[in-house]
């Protein structure tokens, strides 16, 4: 989940341009908020409160899933599929450092 910033590190994934990941997908609930974020390859709006799965992503498609600050807009947090609503591939890193620190 994201809005305008993925919060990765600048040189880390903060651009798309930087080449650190081959694909960062952001999804979230505002258009405008996901096309302005520019670590994103691809965006896609969704609401989780509405459909818990995310089909239009096959499970073991991504090496890392993040989830920022957007939890808090969940109404029924527990309800999603645990650890993510998406299983990472097999051998993905179950903790990525490339997050910017907290301002």
């Amino acid at each position: 989940m994201s809005s305008w910033t993925s919060h990765l590190a600048a040189g880390a994934g903060a651009h798309r341009e930087d080449g650190y990941f081959a694909r960062v997908a952001v999804l979230g609930m505002n258009r405008a908020e996901l096309q302005a974020n520019p670590a994103a390859h691809d965006h896609h709006v969704h609401d989780l409160n509405r459909e818990p799965r995310l089909a239009m992503f096959a499970d073991e498609s991504f090496d890392a899933v993040f989830c920022s600050v957007r939890v808090h807009y969940l109404a029924q947090p527990m309800a999603l599929p645990y650890p993510y609503p998406l299983t990472p591939r097999p051998s993905a890193t179950p903790n990525p450092e490339p997050l910017a620190p907290s301002p």
